[in-house]
C-alpha cells in the first residue's frame, strides 16, 4: 500500500490505524508504521509504503477507513495505491483531508 500525502503533511507523527472493509468481511484495524521504523511518515509531498498483513481474504475491497486516537492537523493526502499481491488487483484511491477519522466509499 502506498499514500502519497500533497502539501499538507502532518507536524507529529501520530499513530494511524487503518481498516479495510471488502465484499466478504472486515479486515482487523492495522496500526501504519515505516518500514524501517526510523522514517518520518505523512510528510508533506512524501510517499510512504506499507505491507498490510491479512489472517483471511476480505473479498475485493469496497471501502477503507483511516482513523487516529490522536489530536491530528489537517492532512491532505493526494492518493492511496493499494495492491492485493494474492489477487493481482490494484485500487486507486483519491481522498482530500483528514482529521481523527476518514472513511471512503
Amino acid at each position: 500500500m502506498k499514500i502519497k500525502t500533497g502539501e499538507k503533511g502532518l507536524s507529529t507523527i501520530p499513530s494511524i490505524n487503518l481498516t479495510l472493509k471488502g465484499e466478504k468481511d472486515k479486515s482487523e484495524a492495522y496500526t501504519l508504521k515505516s518500514l524501517d521504523n526510523q522514517r518520518k511518515l505523512f510528510q508533506e509531498n512524501q510517499t510512504d509504503e506499507f505491507i498490510i498483513p491479512s489472517k483471511y481474504y476480505i473479498g475485493p475491497i469496497k471501502s477503507l477507513q483511516l482513523s487516529s486516537n490522536n489530536q491530528l492537523d489537517k492532512w491532505f493526502i493526494e492518493n492511496i495505491i493499494m495492491r492485493d499481491i494474492d489477487q493481482g488487483k490494484v485500487y486507486l484511491h483519491f481522498l482530500f483531508f483528514f482529521h481523527s477519522k476518514f472513511y471512503l466509499i
